[in-house]
């Protein structure tokens, strides 16, 4: 729904840091409808794993520990091999073609693009469970990948991982993919880890976690000034728009097939009236999708 699309987006951009408590009558306001669709949404939100509600607090921003994001990560680091080692030898240009596309979506929140990135590489494996659990464990990590460029300092390594990880798979060596793979959740989690333990030091009763919050909340208010942010409400778009954004995808996800066709031709330099038969293919099945 609006209401639940707003608020998960405030989250995954770093508008609402981890922990920061969810005022019904605020976000209502802010949102243009009543508290009604707040709390169904807030709800919705639970079960995603973005939000937490207590009885004598309500509902708020989930926050981790330093100790449950490295199990969150060590999780990651025994499944998603998994899944990747399955996934290459049945990776389509498609496939290639969506990864590459969410990296160059820079209109995204970070952690769905982010999202988008690896379940493009993961998903041929077609091991559905194991792909719902990574998924899940993505979410837990999600409010807090705005640190990465930032206070973090780890965003442009992100990137040249991201970026190594999809030319090794792009060329087949699965290996090398893997070991890419090890190394970028190692320096993630260990970035996380570092900053949640900081952030935790000292704990005094709640003083820790009052520190911790304003530290958050001052990267959210550097990271509004961003371009790509926006907090006002959303116009209701016309048929014709929706058909006007429908093209425009459709062209972003062809130009990305042909483009990742394209490079797997001069890689390769074989088969290339096959690869490219089947990228047109691939833009036509979108197309009908889209």
């Amino acid at each position: 729904t609006f209401v639940s699309d707003r608020i998960r987006t405030s989250i995954l951009r770093g508008e609402l840091t981890p922990g920061e408590r969810l005022r019904q009558d605020r976000l209502a306001e802010e949102l243009g409808v009543s508290k009604i669709p707040v709390r169904e949404a807030l709800q919705r939100l639970v079960a995603e794993g973005l939000t937490v509600f207590e009885s004598n607090r309500g509902f708020s921003v989930r926050s981790l520990t330093a100790a449950e994001a490295a199990e969150i990560y060590g999780l990651r680091a025994a499944l998603e091999p998994l899944l990747l080692r399955r996934a290459i030898p049945r990776l389509s240009i498609v496939d290639l073609a969506r990864a590459e596309l969410a990296l160059q979506d820079g209109s995204a929140p970070l952690a769905e693009a982010n999202w988008a990135f690896h379940g493009a590489l993961y998903r041929p494996a077609g091991w559905e469970r194991g792909l719902s659990m990574v998924a899940g464990l993505h979410v837990a990590v999600a409010p807090y990948l705005v640190l990465y460029p930032t206070r973090l300092q780890a965003g442009e390594r992100s990137d040249a991982q991201h970026r190594a990880l999809l030319e090794c798979c792009r060329e087949g060596r699965t290996e090398d993919a893997v070991a890419v793979l090890a190394e970028h959740l190692d320096m993630a989690s260990g970035a996380l880890v570092a900053f949640l333990t900081e952030e935790g030091a000292g704990k005094d009763g709640g003083g820790a976690d009052a520190r911790s919050h304003g530290r958050l909340r001052r990267v959210s208010v550097a990271l509004r000034s961003l371009p790509w942010r926006h907090r006002e409400r959303a116009p209701m778009e016309s048929p014709a728009v929706t058909r006007e954004k429908k093209a425009a995808a459709l062209a972003s996800v062809v130009a990305a097939v042909l483009l990742t066709a394209f490079k797997l031709v001069v890689g390769l330099q074989t088969n290339s009236l096959g690869i490219l038969s089947e990228a047109a293919h691939s833009a036509l099945d979108l197309g009908a999708a889209i």
